[in-house]
């Protein structure tokens, strides 16, 4: 721990081995080791022994003194915090034409969005919530083994336009497990490509994940009448 006699004093003037002289008054509203404060984010401190900023819970942070610690960022405004969706398409490439994505793939591609934007999203620096993940109804035109899903996430407002970036980032970096979920359903993954994209919510073709018909019934069958005895010989 570096010596905090020599750091600049309360008042503004420099410490005896100060650079500056001692009295010299410091430009800003902060001591000289405050100052790197500036360039930490929200949530860090700067810690003089290593000379850069660390989680506010990390080791670097909670082993420091009373009086290092006493430094404190200038807090940036608080930004309106706003709820949104956002359109995720999951693409699997390479699958045969003929070849429909299931119901059993489906529900894992819908948990594996969920767990890992769970971790991921909530780990970042900038505060996103995950509020979950649904499947609309529908299918993209032109991307017969795309998947549809819905993000619902809360953020600050000048953060919710770089919030699907954050998903792809987030979802890239976990795909080889994603597809190893998927090989062991069915062979036909083993060899598939998955993209990370996006779709418009007017695009989406409802009628293509109808529930097929039930077949219609054959037709009632007449019960064929009693023949009637015939008679033979004479009256």
């Amino acid at each position: 721990v570096p010596d905090l006699a020599a750091w600049p004093r309360e008042d503004g003037g420099g410490g005896d081995d100060d650079p500056v002289g001692p009295g010299r008054e410091l430009q800003g509203n902060f001591a000289r080791p405050c100052e790197k404060f500036r360039m930490c984010e929200l949530g860090q401190c700067f810690n003089p022994t290593y000379n850069g900023c660390f989680q506010s819970t990390s080791y670097e942070c909670k082993g420091m003194n009373n009086e290092a610690r006493s430094c404190q960022p200038t807090r940036r405004p608080a930004m309106p915090f706003e709820y949104s969706d956002h359109p995720l398409l999951v693409d699997i490439d390479g699958l045969l034409p003929g070849y429909a994505v299931g119901p059993a793939a489906r529900s894992v591609l819908l948990r594996f969005v969920d767990g890992v934007l769970g971790d991921c999203l909530g780990s970042r620096d900038v505060p996103i919530e995950l509020v979950g993940v649904d499947a609309p109804p529908g299918r993209v035109p032109g991307r017969p083994h795309g998947v549809p899903l819905r993000v619902r996430v809360g953020a600050p407002r000048d953060v919710t336009g770089f919030v699907l970036s954050y998903v792809h980032e987030c979802l890239g970096d976990r795909r080889a497990e994603l597809l190893d979920r998927l090989a062991k359903i069915d062979g036909e993954y083993s060899f598939v490509i998955v993209e990370f994209g996006s779709y418009r919510e007017g695009e989406l073709d409802a009628s293509r994940t109808a529930a097929p018909r039930p077949p219609s019934p054959p037709p009632a069958r007449t019960r064929d009448p009693t023949p009637r005895p015939v008679r033979t010989g004479a009256p």
